[in-house]
């Protein structure tokens, strides 16, 4: 019987009697996205900038147009985020199309953070979201007077490259 204490206590000691692991089935976002999204047209002109090399490069992935998707598979919506700074402050259009409640489609120019788990974040009146990057999309939670809507949206576009610095570059940075 102490052979078989003996070994159990090996195993053990060697990981064998540890639980497999839970092996997790991907998210399926594609019930959020919808092609036929549309929102607002913007009339003035609204440039991504490019993130500086002091930007962290998590951070850089939040940069661009983001849409075809809707909060829950049923309200379309699209983010554009215009520039980021290295601590994570965001300046972004918050676009959304008309809603089956009869409230007109809207754009609105918001602050957001991103804050130290890496989410994007922004709040107004009564409503918060939240998104976050996984893989190529970004996914996003509105919570608020409507309840907790999801959406996850795809790039729209490409975004722009860092500007080159010569002087940086010549000084070895």
């Amino acid at each position: 019987m102490s052979r078989y204490l003996l070994l159990a206590a090996c195993l053990a000691v060697l990981g064998c009697a540890k639980p497999p692991k839970k092996v997790e089935k991907p998210t399926d976002y594609t019930t959020f996205l919808d092609s036929s999204c549309y929102t607002v047209d913007l009339f003035d002109r609204h440039d991504i900038i490019p993130a500086s090399a002091e930007v962290p490069v998590a951070f850089r992935g939040y940069l661009g147009d983001w849409g075809n998707g809707a909060w829950d598979g049923q309200w379309c919506h699209d983010l554009r985020v215009l520039s980021v700074s290295p601590s994570g402050e965001v300046d972004l259009l918050d676009m959304h199309a008309p809603r089956y409640t009869n409230s007109p489609a809207t754009v609105f120019r918001r602050k957001a953070i991103i804050d130290g788990d890496g989410n994007l974040r922004f709040a107004y009146d009564k409503e918060t979201h939240i998104y976050r990057l996984d893989g190529r999309f970004l996914v996003g939670k509105r919570i608020g007077d409507q309840g907790e809507l999801e959406i996850a949206m795809t790039r729209k576009d490409v975004v722009p490259l860092p500007v080159a610095r010569p002087e940086r570059l010549a000084l070895g940075n």
